[in-house]
């Protein structure tokens, strides 16, 4: 790859140019080595746009593809029902359901009851501060994630930011008196903040009957309601929303968020799915910590005031 080359290209470089500067002392190398490490991460930025462009053409052009597809991504499958689909078709599927001690591809098990057995519960993430990435402003977050058989669960922790000039005075209100209440200090004349949550969940349909689905503390036959969804709309579930101050606190203290599918009026719980709870108070602290001051600072820095 020619940009593979050009950077260990760069690489060595550099390395000469290091010591003759070590054992010389001559500003004039490092100002060289300045002008080289510009160059190759200005090279290195325009094949990262480059390679987007390609696949965000793919993904466009192929977009009903990847939605129909989402659902197998990593999928558990239950191998007599596969293999009752693959009696008269041949595909990578079926061929690896016909040798499944075989496959390092697919996951299969014996029966639906066993699908739910497959769990994998992560460590909250360590928060970065804000800053630029190849498509925006990446990093300010922390982020848990939990699968329960074929169900993707992610929540994000993150700085909820809009442009003043599209917010409401209500919303504006709500922001400003939780900011207050976690003594979080914004001053950006062009941007409003408030802690929010990125939610998203991998349960396009019901998986028993379920009507509605609460993202919630405390036990599922008594939330405390964050957000809730409807069941059912043929999609994943997605939302961002902004936290109140009491359930930031509540995620600061560690509590669990939970997940939970109910039916009936009477919120009948029918099943659901915990994030984990390791690093959970360390990051959301750390992050509240850093919206008390630095948010503020690196925003203004990356995303200048027009006034």
């Amino acid at each position: 790859d020619p940009v593979e080359s050009d950077v260990q290209s760069w690489f060595s470089t550099d390395s000469l140019l290091a010591v003759r500067f070590v054992e010389s002392g001559n500003e004039a190398l490092q100002k060289q080595r300045s002008l080289g490490r510009a160059s190759i991460t200005e090279r290195v930025a325009e094949e990262i746009a480059l390679v987007q462009a390609a696949a965000d053409t793919i993904l466009t052009e192929n977009q009903d593809l990847v939605l129909r597809s989402g659902p197998c991504d990593g999928a558990v499958f239950v191998l007599p029902t596969v293999l009752e689909a693959c009696a008269e078709q041949e595909t990578e599927l079926c061929t690896a359901a016909r040798a499944p001690a075989d496959s390092s591809r697919y996951t299969f098990v014996d029966s639906p009851e066993e699908v739910w057995e497959w769990r994998d519960i992560r460590p909250w993430t360590p928060p970065v501060p804000l800053q630029a990435g190849p498509t925006g402003l990446d990093g300010g977050r922390t982020i848990a994630y939990a699968r329960v058989g074929n169900v993707v669960l992610t929540v994000a922790f993150a700085p909820l930011l809009e442009a003043r000039s599209e917010i409401t005075p209500a919303a504006l209100f709500r922001y400003e008196q939780t900011n207050q209440a976690l003594a979080l200090n914004f001053d950006h004349p062009d941007i409003v903040f408030t802690p929010g949550l990125a939610v998203r969940a991998a349960l396009p349909q019901p998986l028993a009957d379920e009507e509605r689905y609460l993202l919630h503390f405390g036990a599922p036959g008594d939330p405390d309601t964050v957000w809730e969804a409807e069941a059912g709309t043929g999609q994943p579930l997605e939302a961002s929303l902004p936290l109140t101050a009491a359930h930031a606190l509540r995620l600061r203290a560690g509590e669990p968020l939970i997940l939970t599918a109910v039916r009936g009026g009477s919120a009948d719980p029918v099943y659901s799915i915990a994030l984990g709870r390791e690093l959970q108070a360390e990051a959301v602290d750390a992050l509240l910590t850093y919206m008390t001051s630095g948010l503020n600072d690196d925003l203004k820095r990356l995303a200048p005031p027009t006034g």
